[in-house]
């Protein structure tokens, strides 16, 4: 096997870890190139086992099985966090503003149950999704009526040249083969047009720190594990120019730090779970926001969010 971005077959093992969702048994290995420096996921897995590695639901808050509370205390909590959320992701779209115009057209791959794409869709730009989980695109079509294939990204079937904007939220480090996404993005993308991407950083202080605990490893079912370097080198092989990379995301990283200080599956010795789960995670997280904002100005958050134009 060799490295995806440089072709060396000079791999050396990082470490073994299982999985931190305690969804799919087992360890998982990761190996780093000797050359480039891409960590990934060895061996990698068929389609048919990456399939089983996801629930229904995955990383969606969304989630209609779970029971909803009557109790005025935690209803007031999750109404604060989803307030503080959506705030967030105004100032995300805000920088979006100034690369297109109102009107213009956005993908967003990996779309979810559509929060995102609703907000831009009420900012006047003409939206549409791709989400690989059905449970998850049909939330977003009843909730938010939004134009979402459900299926692989890259047999969407979208016309050449269409796209002023392109997001990969948490995606490229899903895909078995992340280079065939990018040049599907560059395909549907205008010329000139943007590619706006986030991933967790393998480089970061929390990685260094935490190893095998960190909760962004998501082994198996993050399968490359990029640092700037190597992200940016990904994006020059597949015809885009990194424009601005940023460490810090105070939607992701303090979420990841309580995550790895507080394991998900420790949930159930909480009180009425899963709404105490909700309390924890946003109390924890608010508590390590000054800690997580240090990391990210050392250069080392543990969120990349990169933006880059079709060329």
């Amino acid at each position: 096997m060799s490295c995806l971005l440089c072709q060396c077959q000079d791999l050396r093992p990082l470490l073994s870890a299982e999985d931190n969702l305690k969804i799919v048994p087992g360890r998982f290995n990761l190996v780093i190139c000797q050359n480039c420096g891409l960590v990934f996921l060895h061996p990698l897995p068929s389609s048919e086992q990456i399939k089983g590695y996801y629930p229904e639901y995955y990383c969606s808050r969304e989630n209609p099985k779970n029971p909803v509370s009557t109790h005025n205390l935690f209803a007031w909590i999750k109404q604060l966090e989803k307030d503080l959320r959506n705030f967030l992701l105004q100032r995300e779209i805000r920088h979006i503003q100034k690369l297109i115009n109102k009107g213009g057209r956005i993908l967003d791959v990996g779309c979810g149950s559509g929060e995102l794409l609703a907000l831009f869709k009420a900012k006047g730009y003409e939206v549409y999704g791709v989400e690989v989980l059905p449970e998850l695109a049909r939330l977003a079509r009843e909730r938010f009526g939004l134009e979402v294939r459900q299926g692989d990204f890259l047999a969407s079937g979208y016309p050449a040249d269409y796209f002023d904007l392109v997001i990969f939220y948490h995606v490229l480090e899903h895909l078995p083969e992340p280079d065939l996404g990018l040049a599907e993005a560059k395909r549907v993308l205008k010329k000139g047009g943007f590619l706006l991407l986030q991933v967790p950083n393998i480089a970061s202080y929390q990685f260094r720190i935490f190893k095998q605990r960190w909760f962004a490893l998501e082994l198996p079912r993050h399968l490359y594990h990029f640092s700037p370097t190597t992200l940016e080198l990904l994006l020059k092989n597949t015809g885009f120019e990194p424009l601005r990379i940023r460490h810090f995301s105070i939607r992701n990283n303090p979420l990841i730090l309580a995550f790895t200080l507080f394991p998900r599956q420790n949930y159930h010795r909480l009180p009425h779970s899963p709404d105490m789960s909700w309390i924890f995670d946003f109390v924890l997280a608010l508590s390590l926001v000054p800690f997580t904002t240090l990391e990210s100005l050392a250069g080392g958050g543990a969120t990349i969010t990169l933006t880059a134009r079709s060329t």
